[in-house]
């Protein structure tokens, strides 16, 4: 904090002069409740206020990628709000629509086993990823909080299959197994496609309509998900991905790409 000037015995003074109150720090060991503070014997000394600060949020580390899941985006048409939508897959109780992925196409060359239905297959360039085996209504993506996913392999890059909740963007962070990291910007484009450029995104499923939480809504509307690649440097050997931070990015499959 800055003021100007200061008061002598006669009076303001030194109305050009800047006088500080700084913030001191004193680190809490991990843990433990502060119970009291003993001052420094030191007569120059001011203390205005003192405060214990919040606790630093800790991201998770999680063994797996299922182990990460926490958002319901994909729900059936005959209950298109089941318990714990929290907002669905755009926060406003939006999501796929399960029927609708299970007749989904694939785009660009992308090769689907059976629609994007839960566990279905994406092949795309050489890449195998495979969507959520878990039943519509129930947690089936990643949404970007800053966590980290341990993923294990050697290749060309880190292939996700994504999609936005509306257009965004964010940091994408792999560490190797001798602790080098690379950190890659990647664009997602929104689920809703209408003609959007999608740069180095590749849109690989394409499905019609979506569910409101009321039931099925938009019949002629393409909701898409997107592959995105974050290189990785010859010779590394992935050991986890640390996700970006935003709440817009839905992440429903990871591998790495041979």
């Amino acid at each position: 904090m800055q003021s100007l000037g200061k008061n002598a015995l006669k009076g303001h003074a030194n109305p050009t002069l800047t006088y500080d109150v700084y913030d001191v720090t004193a680190p809490i060991t991990a843990g433990k409740s502060v119970a009291s503070v003993t001052l420094p014997n030191a007569d120059l000394l001011h203390v205005f206020a003192i405060a214990v600060a919040p606790q630093t949020p800790v991201s998770p580390v999680f063994s797996s990628f299922e182990q990460a899941l926490d958002n319901v985006a994909i729900t059936d048409e005959s209950a298109p709000n089941p318990p714990g939508l929290n907002g669905g897959f755009d926060g406003g109780g939006n999501t796929f629509d399960q029927q609708a992925l299970n007749a989904a196409t694939g785009l660009n060359g992308a090769v689907l086993s059976n629609g994007a239905s839960p566990g279905a297959t994406i092949t795309y360039s050489g890449a195998v990823l495979r969507m959520p085996d878990v039943p519509a209504g129930t947690v089936d993506n990643v949404v970007g909080s800053g966590q980290t996913i341990k993923i294990s392999g050697t290749g060309s890059a880190v292939d996700l299959l994504a999609a936005g909740a509306g257009a965004t963007s964010g940091t994408l962070t792999v560490t190797y197994t001798d602790g080098s990291t690379t950190s890659t910007d990647l664009s997602v484009p929104s689920w809703y496609y209408s003609g959007q450029a999608t740069g180095s995104a590749v849109p690989v499923v394409q499905s019609l309509g979506r569910n409101k939480t009321t039931g099925p809504a938009n019949p002629t509307n393409h909701y898409d998900v997107y592959l995105l690649s974050a290189p990785i440097p010859a010779g590394k050997t992935v050991a986890s991905l640390t996700m970006p931070t935003n709440g817009l990015f839905h992440l429903f499959a990871l591998t790495v790409a041979p």
